[in-house]
């Protein structure tokens, strides 16, 4: 695949989806210096949807609207395992 890509975009590599929003955001300034293709684009479109939910996450998290319940087990809240003895 690397082989159908153009150069410019073969230099950049991509961050890790769980990297810094800095990070990607470097990472998204590069990419716009590289000349216009389909696949830019693309990463350009990529980028910028996880930025925008990294910066989501963290407000909800600065404005404590964070949900921090743990969801049950199956059952656990009624009791009901779902083996035929219980």
């Amino acid at each position: 695949m690397t082989d159908q890509l153009p150069l410019g975009l073969m230099l950049v590599d991509p961050p890790g989806r769980y990297d810094t929003l800095g990070t990607w955001e470097q990472y998204l300034a590069e990419l716009v210096t590289l000349p216009p293709s389909v696949t830019r684009n693309a990463a350009i479109s990529s980028a910028r949807e996880l930025i925008q939910q990294g910066e989501t996450i963290l407000t909800k998290a600065a404005t404590g609207a964070v949900d921090k319940t743990v969801p049950e087990p199956d059952g656990a809240a009624t009791g009901k395992t779902g083996r035929p003895d219980a």
